[in-house]
């Protein structure tokens, strides 16, 4: 993950070579970093480590830890002969609070129309110094809201309807050497939606869905070179890239707390999850 970040910043913050001498490819720079920021607005929003139950209205709660690892494999625009493999972790605390029950045409179905409102917390995973570069770990802050479409019950699956939107606070990343001083801000966003689907089985709960994410990256940098005989230069770049999701995950209920296992494809990477939680 170091090497690709500090691929990123060189993107970013220069107009470097190849290796074999010629101006980097544009096309080859943006889809990299394309594909970086799906896999960074997935590790950030991803993991939903809930079934599709939802709480029941007030005054029901579940809060949580969790890990999401997500792999990203992409081309090195220095050197398009080589693919670069690494994996993003990232740990968040998460949790939700009942606010409406909903309502049940009849005894067999229910929870149409119940509301949770959900938030995660976070740490973005630093990748120190790379080759000069420090970074400046952001936070990760996230919420939205999840809606019941059917409860769970003996003929029928819990069925629910997220929107979320997390986003991180901005990165700084500074570099330093005998020729020049720069640095770069990012921010990066992503807005989901995603339906769900779980059948209580005893203590176990299988679940699956499908989602749709929409990132933005925002990037600002700023090169004061050294030498007087250079211009120095700063600049801009704004990336929207989406990705669809999709997951299948099992969760096991121990009274009040509740165990997630989860796994899927986003933008043609893989991801793994993990949490746990405690609530009523």
């Amino acid at each position: 993950m170091r090497l690709i970040c500090g691929i990123a910043l060189v993107c970013l913050l220069f107009t470097p070579c190849s290796s074999s001498g010629q101006e980097l490819d544009s096309t080859e720079v943006k889809i990299f970093l394309n594909t970086l920021v799906e896999t960074v607005g997935q590790a950030i929003s991803g993991g939903v480590l809930w079934s599709a139950n939802t709480h029941g209205g007030l005054p029901h709660f579940q809060m949580g830890a969790g890990l999401n690892v997500v792999g990203i494999e992409a081309v090195n625009p220095t050197d398009t002969s080589e693919t670069l493999v690494a994996v993003v972790p990232t740990m968040f605390l998460f949790g939700g609070i009942g606010i409406l029950k909903g309502f049940s045409p009849n005894p067999m179905v229910g929870g149409i129309g119940s509301v949770d409102l959900i938030g995660r917390f976070g740490q973005f995973p630093t990748v120190g110094e790379y080759r000069k570069y420090a970074e400046m770990a952001p936070a990760i802050f996230g919420g939205g809201i999840r809606m019941g479409l059917l409860r769970n019950s003996l003929i029928a699956p819990a069925i629910s309807l997220t929107f979320a939107y997390t986003r991180t606070s901005q990165m700084m990343y500074v570099f330093s050497d005998s020729t020049a001083e720069a640095w770069a801000k990012l921010k990066l966003s992503t807005l989901s939606l995603h339906v769900d689907i779980s059948k209580n089985l005893l203590l176990i709960t299988p679940y699956a869905g499908i989602g749709w994410d929409w990132h933005e990256f925002n990037a600002r940098w700023e090169v004061d070179y050294v030498n007087p005989l250079m211009e120095d230069d700063s600049g801009g770049m704004d990336l929207k890239p989406s990705s669809r999701r999709l997951y299948a995950g099992v969760e096991l209920c121990l009274v009040i707390i509740h165990l997630n296992l989860e796994g899927g494809l986003t933008g043609g990477n893989g991801f793994v999850a993990a949490g746990a939680r405690i609530g009523f």
